[in-house]
């Protein structure tokens, strides 16, 4: 599992997406397609399931840290997320 930060986003096609950053040193354990579970800090009773759907080839500085970006597909949505909402993210990995 992972440390996130974490910032929801909807497409134009309603699809919900959480945009997050994992730090440098854990980003070797993720791959694109690993399966997540999102917990909302608004309502932690609620569990969502996605997958890991993008991994930035290129990291950045954040407060001295190294950071690379992520995207995350949630499979079912409820409408319930909004743009802005925490969620704490648990990814799966090998």
């Amino acid at each position: 599992m992972s440390e996130q930060e974490i910032k929801i986003s909807k497409t134009k096609t309603e699809k919900l997406y959480i945009k997050g950053f994992d730090l440098e040193e854990f980003i070797k354990d993720i791959q694109v397609g690993a399966k997540v579970k999102s917990i909302p800090v608004a309502d932690r009773m609620r569990e969502y399931e996605g997958s890991v759907k993008y991994i930035s080839q290129m990291a950045f500085n954040n407060n001295g840290e190294t950071i690379v970006p992520i995207k995350i597909l949630i499979d079912n949505n409820d409408s319930f997320l909004s743009p802005n909402y925490n969620v704490d993210v648990y990814i799966e990995v090998q």
